[in-house]
């Protein structure tokens, strides 16, 4: 299984009552799409999450420097 990071752009629209992005485990990106569709609570619904112009996809890696991989803060 691979690791994936899938953000959503503020620009997408509202960030209020939205998801802005998951971690997760999946064998590949169309699952991973699949499975933040899924397990979405937000307003956006599902069809963002499994579309590459709205929302990114990168793998993350094991190996690799020490870093943050999610920080996702929204002041309001």
């Amino acid at each position: 299984m691979k690791l994936f990071l899938l953000m959503r752009p503020e620009e997408f629209g509202s960030n209020w009552d939205t998801t802005m992005g998951f971690v997760l485990r999946a064998e590949n990106e169309a699952k991973a799409r699949k499975l933040a569709a899924d397990k979405t609570h937000g307003d956006e619904g599902r069809d963002p999450w499994l579309d590459p112009h709205l929302v990114t996809c990168t793998e993350i890696l094991v190996d690799g420097p020490e870093e943050v991989i999610l920080c996702d803060f929204l002041a309001g």
